[in-house]
C-alpha cells in the first residue's frame, strides 16, 4: 500500500513541476509580446485552457495573475489608443497627452506586473496572500495575536 502513495506522491511532484515550467514558460510569453503581441494571445489562450489543471495549487494564483495582467492591459491599451484617435480626429492635444500617459503607464504596469509573478514563481510563491475578516495575514500568527490582545 505505501508503494501506491509514494508513486501518487511522486506522480503529484513531476505533475507540479510540469505545471511550474508551464507557468514560467506563458511568463515568457507575456515578456515576449512587446516583440509581438502575438504572443500574448498564445499566452492568453494556454492559461484559459489550462486553468483548471493549477486548481488547488499555488499555481492558480499565478493563472488569475497573469489572466488579469493581460485583460486589464488590453483594456488600458485600447483606452489609450481611442485617445490617439480622438487626438487626431478633434486636434486636441490634451486627449494626445492623455493617449500618451495611459500607453506609458500601462507599459510600466505590464512590465511590473510580469516581472513580479516570474520572480514570485521562482520562490515557489503564490501572487496573493489570504487575510480573514479583518485584513490580516492568516500566515502571520504574530498579527493575528497582536490584533486578538488589542481589543
Amino acid at each position: 500500500m505505501e508503494v501506491i502513495d509514494v508513486d501518487k506522491k511522486k506522480i503529484d511532484a513531476v505533475k507540479e513541476e510540469s505545471a511550474k515550467t508551464l507557468t514560467s514558460v506563458l511568463y515568457a510569453l507575456y515578456a515576449l509580446s512587446f516583440l509581438s503581441g502575438f504572443s500574448g494571445v498564445v499566452a492568453i489562450i494556454i492559461n484559459i485552457i489550462k486553468k483548471a489543471d493549477v486548481e488547488g495549487t499555488f499555481l492558480a494564483s499565478h493563472f488569475r495573475w497573469q489572466i488579469r495582467t493581460f485583460l486589464f492591459s488590453v483594456l488600458w491599451f485600447l483606452l489609450g489608443m481611442a485617445c490617439f484617435l480622438m487626438a487626431a480626429g478633434v486636434k486636441g492635444l490634451p486627449l494626445f497627452v492623455a493617449g500618451v500617459l495611459l500607453v506609458v503607464a500601462n507599459t510600466v504596469w505590464f512590465i511590473y506586473r510580469v516581472a513580479k509573478g516570474w520572480l514570485y514563481l521562482k520562490d515557489n510563491r503564490p501572487m496573493y496572500r489570504r487575510q480573514d475578516r479583518h485584513g490580516l495575514h492568516r500566515d502571520n500568527p504574530e498579527q493575528a495575536d497582536h490584533h486578538r490582545l488589542r481589543r
